[in-house]
Parts: C-alpha cells; structure tokens; sequence
C-alpha cells in the first residue's frame, strides 16, 4: 500500500515569552551547545531527546541535530515526544534540498522566524498526519503492529 505523504506543518506563530528570550540569549552565550545532540550525555536521557535520536538514528537521516537546536525546542514547545517528532518533521522538510549535516541555532530560528507553534497548531497537525482507518486496515495486511502514524514510516522521510 502506498502511504500518502506527511501534511505541511501549518500554524500561527507565537512570540516568545521574556523568560524563554531570556533563556535563548543564555543559550547563545554557551559555546559547549553546538555539538550533535548524541555527543552531549547529560542530554540524551530526557525523553525529547530521545525521540529525536530515534528517528534521527533509526530513519538514518542525512544530518544531525545540535544540542542547541534540542535545548530551544524543549524550551519553547517540545514536552512530549510527538511534538519533538513534529519539529524533527519541520527541520526535515527545511533541510531536505539543503543539505546541512548539523542543524543548529540559525536553522531553528529560520524553521520558526517569527514564533512557535500553538498547542491547538500542533494537535491539529498531529491529527492531520493519522492514517485513516481504511489506511491502517490496509497497512495491518502487510505488518499486523502497522503505526497509525504516517511519521512512522521510514519511507516518507526519503
């Protein structure tokens, strides 16, 4: 079966709080944040993180993500693993004809130039990206455990 693509990421932008500026300038001031995220340990246990790793590693993407870009993500927007999924998705399409191999502070700045994605963005992004029931009935033929997920599959990130 072929999976139709993943949706466009479309939201609203939200400015960002003085404390989350404040916490941006200080991260721009910590030269040690511009390494890949999978070199900096202290890192790689949080749960966002993780999810970022996941994919990066198992879909064996062509670039990497730097703590920095991480840290103002978690900062910002990222609490739970489907919203790192969703930015790592944003980065994705951003570099797709650039071809960076380390996605750092300049490239999350130019993914959300003028703010972040509200909750209602996100969910109805998440929500826009589920196979229908009719997809994942067709899906369970090929692999009983089949995701309802299109970012799941590997394919669509090619």
């Amino acid at each position: 079966m072929k999976l139709r693509p993943i949706p466009k990421v479309e939201f609203t932008p939200v400015p960002l709080t003085r404390e989350q500026t404040e916490e941006f300038l200080q991260l721009c001031l910590n030269p040690d944040k511009d390494k890949p995220l999978d070199e900096v340990p202290e890192l790689c246990r949080n749960v966002v993180a993780s999810a970022f790793l996941v994919k990066q590693h198992g879909f064996e993407l062509p670039y990497k993500i730097s703590a920095y870009f991480f840290l103002m993500s978690a900062l910002t927007i990222a609490d739970r693993p489907g919203i790192a999924v969703m930015i790592l998705w944003m980065a994705h399409e951003y570099n797709r004809h650039r071809g960076k191999k380390l996605l750092g502070l300049p490239e999350w700045v130019d993914i959300f130039p003028m703010g972040v994605p509200t909750d209602h963005d996100m969910k109805k992004w998440w929500d826009s990206q589920k196979l229908t029931f009719e997809e994942r009935k067709e899906k369970m033929k090929e692999w009983p455990m089949a995701s309802d997920n299109l970012v799941d599959y590997k394919e669509l990130w090619a």
